[in-house]
């Protein structure tokens, strides 16, 4: 690798120079006062893909992302104009250590944390020198945190959380493998295109000490500069596995210890938006829902039905079909009230069992029930209340032997489907259940 030059002109000191450069991942610049870059150590090529030689002469302006490009200049003009303008109590506005946006040799994009030392003064250097050390995890981290404070979907944080793991294994990729439909749909998230099969290990691949599944890869892979797969667990707070990331890496041995930090930063970001997402589920559910029987309560109903009566009717004609236990109290009165709650969580069960997929089953309030059914005709709707009639006079089996026997009465109205309609089906149907239940 051919280096530019140092800015020490004693051998000794250069040579001690070269060595501290050649051992540390920081990346150092030195520029003059017209930004041009004047010296470049050698890790700065593993940062950002260009050689020394490639860099010195053209300004460090040209590297940069164009939303970065304003701060940048704005401070590099300070460090080459001012050599005091970072000093203790300097303006508000004055950053000596900002995260700059740079495009790498291949086009993609890194964020470094860019030091300025403005060394003008020094006799030896004569110029500002610029630390440079990547930090693209900690911009996708503060971006991905501020899509969960914003209530992004759930499937967009897991998106950005791949490309956080990208961004600390360079030359490497991504995956997020989801096997829990409670936050995220299941499936596998990713930039584009994978490099291989996205699947969890095989089990007799070996589970390194840091807590990862690790693979050596052979075939279609090693052409693509991809070496090994390292395959982490995905669990939730409660040890409740949702998922693997999966990360394919050019390097042929376990992932580097930097790498897994920022690995594990990605992961709990993950975690978070899982935790946020069922939690989030959680609270619309109990809103929505009968906490006893799980079926849509009343405010819900309604809310269900303008949705489907707030186009003027469009859907057309349909059923409200009303149940009501008969005798209920008498069961709280010989079995007791949690023998009573569990005929109720049953009954809701049996009705939804009766109903399409897509009507609404609510509970109106102690043991009445209503069912929307879009759709269906008079003939359907009754077909419907015969197969209830039937479902829900069959006992209630506790345990091996003790059985409660139940009966409903059940009618229904069908009429078209807008806001004044609705209220006139409901009355019917309350009607025709009230009648129903007299001819018993």
């Amino acid at each position: 690798m051919v280096h530019a030059p140092t800015p020490f002109e004693d051998p000794a000191a250069r040579r001690a120079f070269l060595a501290f450069c050649a051992g540390t991942s920081t990346g150092l610049l030195l520029i003059g006062r017209d930004t041009a870059i004047e010296w470049v150590s050698p890790s700065v090529q593993d940062l950002i893909g260009f050689a020394p030689g490639e860099l010195v002469g053209r300004s460090v302006l040209e590297f940069v992302e164009e939303e970065d490009l304003p701060t940048a200049a704005r401070i590099l003009e300070d460090t080459t104009t001012d050599p005091y303008a970072y000093e203790v109590g300097g303006g508000s506005d004055r950053f000596l250590t900002l995260d700059v946006a740079v495009r790498r040799a291949d086009g993609s994009s890194v964020v470094l944390e860019v030091t300025g030392n403005p060394l003008f003064d020094v006799e030896e250097i004569r110029g500002g020198l610029l630390t440079l050390r990547e930090v693209t995890h900690r911009r996708l981290i503060d971006e991905s945190l501020e899509l969960l404070a914003q209530g992004a979907p759930c499937e967009e944080v897991m998106a950005r959380v791949v490309r956080l793991a990208e961004s600390v294994v360079h030359g490497g990729r991504a995956a997020i493998v989801v096997n829990d439909t409670v936050a995220v749909p299941s499936g596998t998230i990713a930039t584009g295109p994978l490099p291989g099969l996205a699947t969890p290990p095989e089990p007799e691949s070996a589970l390194n000490a840091d807590g990862y599944w690790f693979e050596r890869l052979d075939g279609d892979e090693t052409h693509r500069g991809l070496r090994t797969r390292a395959t982490f667990p995905l669990l939730d707070d409660d040890d409740h596995l949702f998922g693997h990331l999966i990360v394919w890496s050019p390097d042929s041995g376990p992932l580097r210890q930097w790498t897994l930090v920022g690995l594990e930063r990605a992961i709990r970001v993950a975690v978070i938006g899982v935790e946020r997402e069922r939690a989030d589920r959680s609270m619309r559910w109990a809103a929505s829902h009968d906490a006893l029987t799980g079926a849509w309560n009343r405010t819900a109903f309604w809310g269900e039905a303008e949705r489907w009566t707030s186009d003027g009717g469009s859907v057309g004609s349909g059923a409200v079909v009303w149940v009501d236990l008969d005798e209920f109290k008498q069961v709280n009165d010989t079995h007791g009230h949690s023998t009573g709650d569990e005929v109720l969580r049953r009954t809701a069960d049996r009705i939804a069992a009766s109903v399409r997929a897509e009507d609404i089953v609510c509970r109106l309030g102690g043991d009445e029930f209503v069912v929307l059914c879009p759709g269906l005709d008079h003939f359907e709707a009754a077909a419907v209340c015969e197969r209830l009639g039937t479902f829900l006079a069959r006992p209630i089996t506790f345990g091996e032997r003790r059985t409660v026997a139940v009966s409903a009465s059940v009618g229904f109205a069908v009429g078209a489907l807008t806001p004044e309609g609705l209220e006139a089906l409901l009355d019917e149907a309350d009607q025709a259940m009230y009648h129903s239940k007299q001819r018993r």
